[in-house]
């Protein structure tokens, strides 16, 4: 028997995929947030705990029911995002600012520290969110190839 991975492989498949929207979900660090690719159609269904599931036209359970069409999409954790700071630290030209950064990302409040650093250096902070984004894009289509996808018309 296959193995679903193996399954999946061997669906390489072009879907037209809203790709702004899969950043965000991936993004969405929500515990009560949940997001899947319909793998025939193309488009995502978000599910969230506060909200009916009447929205997508189908419930949560069909589609976690379903696991050959609906694929969960997944979550970018913290250590992946602080994987991102550090990373971004080491593209720094800024030695003061560098250290700064570092010394922020150690310890409670890893995030928050961080980004209120930035708020001094706008430059730099706008340049932190491209270089996040660039980073949440590169993992979007790194999980499509995994699971056999193209998208189309990115």
């Amino acid at each position: 028997m296959i193995d679903r991975e193996e399954s999946l492989m061997e669906k390489n498949k072009s879907l037209k995929i809203d790709m702004d929207s899969l950043y965000i979900a991936m993004e969405d660090n929500s515990y009560e947030n949940f997001c899947f690719l319909d793998m025939e159609t193309g488009e995502l269904l978000f599910f969230s705990d506060y909200l009916d599931d009447d929205e997508n036209g189908i419930s949560k359970d069909e589609v976690e029911e379903n696991e050959e069409r609906y694929e969960p999409v997944p979550k970018i954790d913290s250590d992946e995002a602080w994987e991102y700071m550090e990373d971004f630290i080491d593209t720094l030209t800024d030695d003061r600012l560098a250290r700064l950064l570092a010394r922020s990302i150690r310890g409670r409040g890893a995030f928050r520290q961080f980004k209120n650093i930035l708020l001094d250096y706008p430059e730099e902070e706008a340049r932190w969110y491209k270089f996040k984004d660039d980073k949440i894009k590169e993992q979007a289509r790194e999980w499509l190839k995994e699971i056999g996808v193209t998208p189309i018309g990115e």
